[in-house]
């Protein structure tokens, strides 16, 4: 079948109220050339009679992944798809029933390698639409791309809410290492393999608000797993930052970023109280963290994250502490 396109969803302890909504809208899409690979990662049994139903639909593939971890289910999404193009999707989330017509008429049209569409961040009672994020835009090249990717607000940095032409990845497959910000890291290598980079407004992706999402969920391995995906990111990019000292700033101001993750998520979390000063002055002894702190130069930042990474910048610790704590209590009334 021409222009297939292959959906690939990982699954891992879903709810089924949600992974049910996600696979219908993948199989109510008004594109008929699409196929639905679902990764099995050890579901719950909850989800263990619909994924029985599903296996005996046609254009529905159930397979049992003998790993752990959404990258090794994507990885052998990738390896089990036929499909010509690649979308990838979590199993919470959904897509607008003419998500993937709209996607593949774009990459007919020009020739894409990648095409990147908005998305809608859903919440219990209400939606937001990114709108002011992805816009109508084709990329010069994948450096341009790339300029995007390193600004985290800009909202390209996933694997889902794209579709892939499969042969620019047939080679690129996920770093299984990693758990967190491994979707930018993956991006960041497959990019270099695309040429014609396209970008859609509407907002074709819904992504369900999880606070209990591995961004958001108390580890204390947080700040290492950050640490790692870092660390594979500046050394997959290490030649264009070389050539080019404005996306070194970029790729700093991105480390920045996600210091700021690990100060309010970790550092400054209730479970963490007894350790957070400490947990903090560790941090900042990191070569990488200290490095991007240093180099960033936060364009583009609002100024509740200026503010914290000025305290670290200035070795003024305890206040980005105080900063991170604030944060975190503001979170923790939202939920």
């Amino acid at each position: 079948m021409k222009n297939l396109i292959s959906i690939i969803i990982p699954v891992y302890r879903g709810n089924p109220v949600y992974f049910n909504k996600t696979i219908e809208s993948c199989l109510n899409q008004t594109c008929q050339n699409v196929e639905v690979i679902v990764i099995d990662n050890g579901c719950n049994d909850a989800l263990q009679d619909t994924l029985s139903e599903l296996n005996n639909k046609d254009n529905v593939t159930v397979v049992k992944n003998s790993k752990s971890g959404v990258c090794s289910g994507r990885n052998l999404g990738v390896k089990t798809a036929k499909g010509d193009y690649i979308m990838f999707l979590d199993a919470d989330d959904w897509i607008e029933s003419n998500a993937c017509e709209i996607l593949l008429n774009h990459a007919v049209e020009a020739e894409a390698d990648c095409v990147i569409c908005n998305y809608s961040r859903d919440y219990s009672d209400h939606s937001e639409k990114m709108l002011h994020y992805i816009r109508d835009t084709m990329y010069k090249d994948w450096k341009d791309y790339l300029k995007d990717l390193l600004n985290v607000q800009a909202g390209v940095g996933f694997c889902w809410g794209k579709l892939i032409k499969a042969s620019t990845i047939e080679n690129v497959l996920l770093n299984e290492e990693l758990s967190l910000a491994e979707d930018a890291e993956y991006c960041a290598r497959a990019s270099q393999n695309w040429s014609v980079i396209v970008g859609d407004e509407h907002p074709l992706v819904h992504y369900i608000f999880n606070d209990q999402s591995a961004v958001r969920k108390f580890d204390t391995a947080y700040a290492d797993k950050f640490l790692l995906s870092m660390k594979a990111v500046e050394e997959d990019l290490k030649e264009v930052m070389a050539e080019d000292k404005n996306i070194e700033t970029l790729f700093y101001n991105f480390v920045s970023y996600h210091v700021l993750l690990i100060l309010v998520n970790y550092c400054a979390h209730p479970q963490n109280k007894d350790k957070a000063m400490s947990s903090l002055n560790t941090l900042m002894k990191n070569d990488l963290f200290k490095r991007a702190i240093k180099n960033s130069n936060y364009n583009g930042m609002s100024m509740t994250r200026k503010v914290p990474l000025w305290f670290l910048k200035h070795k003024m610790n305890r206040f980005a502490l105080l900063v991170g704590q604030v944060r975190q209590k503001q979170f923790s009334k939202s939920k």
